[in-house]
């Protein structure tokens, strides 16, 4: 620790919104704001704004002593009245708007508080009671030991609850029972975790789970206020004779801030102090309180700059800052603002003044103004370059000539003295480097050697006009408004930086291949790599915010910092050391204009889409803030969108389930974490998928009943065909039977004249199985085949009574008959049109031969042929076809047709004479249908 005293980085009072300057403690909260309890209301601190809650706010008293935040986030209030209050969201919760402290007494005052187990809390007050509270229900327990308290401090650990009380010392609970009671007197203790400080006359212990691991005597403690750690072996108290940094552990103390009433010190997310006074308001001191020493209060003084030299500027004084020690020495002189300070050196201070230069003796005040001769361009000089180097000289440098000179008795004397190659009225910057002097002016840039003899001109410039010149590194570096332009010494090779837009005014090296530069947006650091060629440029928020540096300053190997009118010292090393990532919420949100408190948004699709978010961010290391955010929706993440404020309005692309991520992103692109919202917008009914899904069902309902619409129009045409079919059939049928019948008839009288009794019977009996059947079959579209075979069997056997069993039957039947299905009379219809037309009584061995085979999976084949006459001429086939038997066979073709075509299978019926294709007498019928008919109609 270097210094004794520290100077504040801020100060706010009432005139930046604080309450009031009586700050009586300080407290920050888990999200990281910092909270101020004063004697007018409490102030919550971002950083850059205050918020401020009072009893018009709904506060029960505006004077708040301290705070409490529980694991639940609520921000509870002490408050000297008694009354209790907590605030949770930003709202003010009392006894009148929540149940939690509706019991509470209202005693003066809460002293302190802690958590219990998961739903309960303790609050001691100032002079009792002690009470435990339920946070579920709000049910108070009074714990008052029988004798007096005044309880300063508590700890909840393992079950069991450590009071700490002024009169008795340690008082054990376990269970809300007293166990123990130790009766060391204490005046102050503060817990903080598993670590507590007790203060007691000038003796501070420290306990670690309720172990003494140090104590501390010190004469002063008598007036200690608050007791804060700092790290682990060292705590912060704050008295009213200023701030001290206690080491317990080496038992030393240190006055960090002495001559103010201190109450309290909080730190924020970004390491920086927050002290608390009882009539100044509040100051913020540096995290690094002890590598950033004070070197000067500034107040209205100027400081000047000249070469690595700084002076500073008091009234009409002017003092010289030591480039080692940069303690202040003064120059036995008065200053004059109208000296154009060139140089200075441990003899002279050599200034411009009314176009000539004069050599300020700093030890004699002796100011030689006629010390020059004229120049080679027959005037007086006014050196705009002026740099000291070895044994007293100086390199000189006006916009036409340059020289090298040295001092004696008041009088300049040149080693040389040289023209420009090239000159102009023009404005001359200069820096000295490895014994060779770089000249820059508006448009070139020289090189010139220790004994003035040899000018280089390294480079021109056309597109740029050029503003400082610096060496460092084996490197010289011009700078521009926009560019920076790195050369390497003794060549040309030139690197060309852009800085985007930053806008250049000054730049001072901080150490090595860095340095400070003054941008249009604040300090900037400035690193430069050599391999590869890269500049890094970043925002300086450590050990200071760029927006608070008012100026920056080399003096010798030093960083000098103006904060404030404060010059501090900066070790280079140590800028940007400390950079937190910025912090923020989700402030608000409007939902149609409507409030919503929840992180998952579900839209209501009939009263639109926009969404208000607000954003508050905390500005602690990072004064500068602006946002992005992005909309993510199925895996799928949108565009990145910025704005600079907090605030945004969004309107969804499209109905969805949405995860919107927002960012803060500070000037040195240093990002949040990121913050969700959940925002669900669901389709109106007519777009959801079930909506959709029952239009697609409808549809295919619809669908389905115009389809089995068009089928049971198409099936009733169908049955209607099917019965005109069979009226049409049994009609023919009707037109053959008659004759069938007196034909049979005459047989069996023929039968009976003979006596042949038994014959008649057996006839007659075939005859009328044979109607019988016949009449039977027909009443229905189809049959089995074993029904039409008995059918065509029968009638065979009656044809051989009339005609002495000529006629003779054969079936070949391969497939299934029972259950194979078929039109009625099918086969029958061809069966008598073989007997009818095919037979004749001179034909020799007359057969049918009735073939039935499967024809593939799904289809039977069924051949008829006879031996007969066969279809020999076409007029007979023409003849043939206007038969009676010929009708039914139209018929029977008409009715496989329409069975067919219905269920859309295939059939064939063919009839051939068989002299024609296969060389023999006879007719062949062929057919071929669907074989599964009899599981689509009703079968007899």
């Amino acid at each position: 620790m270097y210094c004794s005293t520290i100077h504040a980085q801020q100060h706010y009072t009432k005139s930046n919104g604080l309450l009031s300057n009586t700050v009586y403690n300080s407290f920050r909260d888990s999200r990281g704001y910092i909270w101020f309890c004063t004697d007018k209301g409490v102030s919550r601190f971002d950083g850059k704004n205050f918020k401020n809650y009072t009893t018009a706010d709904g506060i029960p008293d505006n004077s708040i002593v301290n705070f409490f935040e529980d694991r639940a986030g609520r921000l509870w209030l002490f408050c000297v009245n008694g009354a209790s209050c907590y605030i949770y969201h930003e709202k003010v919760f009392t006894a009148s708007n929540s149940k939690v402290l509706a019991n509470l007494p209202v005693v003066a005052f809460q002293r302190t508080m802690c958590d219990g187990d998961d739903s309960t809390m303790y609050i001691g007050y100032s002079r009792g009671p002690l009470i435990k509270l339920n946070l579920n229900n709000g049910a108070v327990t009074d714990i008052t030991p029988d004798t007096a308290v005044v309880i300063p401090a508590m700890q909840y650990m393992h079950d069991t609850l450590y009071v700490y009380d002024t009169w008795n010392g340690c008082i054990k609970y376990y269970h809300d029972k007293i166990i123990s009671i130790n009766n060391d007197r204490v005046n102050i203790s503060s817990c903080y975790g598993i670590t507590r400080f007790t203060t007691y006359g000038t003796k501070t212990d420290v306990y670690k789970n309720a172990t003494l691991v140090a104590s501390v005597d010190h004469p002063t403690m008598q007036t200690v206020i608050k007791i804060v750690p700092y790290d682990n072996n060292s705590f912060f108290s704050c008295t009213r004779d200023g701030l001290f940094l206690v080491d317990y552990t080496h038992h030393r103390k240190r006055p960090i801030w002495t001559g103010i009433k201190v109450t309290s010190i909080s730190q924020s997310i970004s390491g920086n102090y927050w002290v608390t006074t009882l009539d100044k308001g509040i100051y913020q001191l540096n995290r690094q309180i002890f590598d950033v020493p004070l070197i000067a209060e500034l107040g209205e003084d100027d400081l000047l700059q000249c070469n690595d030299h700084l002076l500073r500027v008091h009234n009409d004084s002017l003092y010289s800052f030591d480039r080692t020690s940069l303690a202040q020495e003064a120059i036995k002189c008065k200053y004059e603002t109208s000296w154009n300070i060139a140089a200075e050196d441990d003899d002279y201070l050599i200034y411009n003044q009314y176009n000539n230069t004069v050599f300020l003796n700093r030890k004699t005040g002796i100011a030689y103004k006629n010390s020059f001769t004229p120049t080679i361009a027959g005037r007086l000089p006014a050196y705009s370059v002026c740099i000291p180097h070895d044994n007293g000289q100086y390199y000189v440098a006006t916009p036409f000539d340059y020289a090298n000179l040295f001092i004696t008795n008041g009088k300049a004397h040149y080693t040389f003295d040289h023209y420009l190659a090239e000159r102009n009225g023009q404005r001359v910057k200069g820096c000295l480097f490895n014994r060779h002097l770089y000249m820059l002016t508006s448009n070139i840039l020289r090189e010139i050697d220790a004994n003035g003899n040899n000018e280089k001109t390294i480079d021109r410039y056309t597109d740029l006009a050029p503003l400082d010149i610096f060496c460092f590194n084996n490197h010289i570096m011009v700078t521009a408004a926009d560019k920076i332009i790195v050369y390497t010494q003794g060549t040309k090779k030139r690197t060309i930086y852009s800085l985007n837009g930053l806008g250049l005014s000054n730049i001072v090296r901080a150490s090595g291949n860095k340095f400070v530069a003054a941008t249009n947006t604040g300090y900037q650091l400035l690193t430069f790599l050599d391999t590869p060629a890269k500049l890094i440029y970043e925002h300086i928020v450590s050990p200071f915010n760029s927006s608070d540096i008012s100026y920056v300053y080399n003096c010798g190997p030093h960083l000098l910092m103006n904060v404030n009118s404060n010059l501090y010292k900066v070790d280079p090393t140590i800028i940007n050391t400390h950079i937190t990532r910025p912090v923020f919420f989700i402030n608000n949100v409007l939902v149609n204009n409507i409030k919503d408190t929840s992180r998952h948004i579900i839209l209501n699709n009939t009263g639109g889409n926009n969404i208000f978010i607000s954003l508050s961010p905390l500005y602690f290391g990072n004064p500068n803030i602006s946002y992005k955010y992005r909309f993510i929706k199925d895996h799928n993440n949108s565009q990145w969108f910025y704005s600079d404020g907090g605030e945004f309005n969004l309107s969804l692309p499209s109905y969805g389930d949405y995860k919107i991520e927002f960012a803060a992103v500070a000037d040195n692109n240093n990002t949040s974490a990121s913050q969700f919202l959940y925002v669900s917008w669901p389709p109106p009914f007519y777009l959801t998928w079930w909506f959709f899904t029952i239009i697609g069902l409808l549809f295919v309902a619809l669908i389905v009943y115009m389809v089995y619409l068009n089928n049971e129009r198409r099936k009733l045409k169908f049955e209607k065909e099917m019965d005109q079919l069979q009226l049409e059939h049994k009609a023919i049928n009707s037109l053959l039977n008659p004759h069938f019948v007196f034909n049979a008839i005459n047989n069996i009288q023929n039968l009976v004249n003979k006596y042949r009794v038994d014959d008649a019977n057996e006839y007659l009996a075939r005859l009328s199985r044979l109607i019988r059947q016949n009449i039977e079959n027909l009443q229905f579209n189809l049959i089995t085949a074993d029904k039409e075979l008995s059918l065509i069997r029968n009638y065979i056997y009656l044809q051989n009574l009339r005609f002495n069993d000529k006629i003779h039957l054969q079936i070949n039947n391969t497939a299934d008959a029972d259950k194979l299905c078929l039109p009625p009379l099918l086969i029958h219809t061809f069966v008598e049109n073989s007997v009818v037309h095919g037979f004749s009584p001179d034909i020799k061995d007359f057969t049918i031969t009735i073939d039935i085979h499967p024809d593939g999976k799904d289809y039977v084949s069924i051949n008829i042929t006879d031996n007969g006459l066969g279809l020999n001429k076409p007029t007979q086939a023409q003849q043939v076809l206007k038969d009676k038997t010929s009708i039914g066979v139209d018929a029977t073709r008409r009715r496989l047709q329409k069975l067919s075509e219905f269920y859309k299978v295939q059939y064939k019926l063919d009839i051939t004479d068989r002299q024609a294709t296969e060389g023999t007498s006879g007719a062949r019928v062929s057919i071929r249908f669907y074989a599964h008919f009899g599981n689509l109609l009703p079968v007899n």
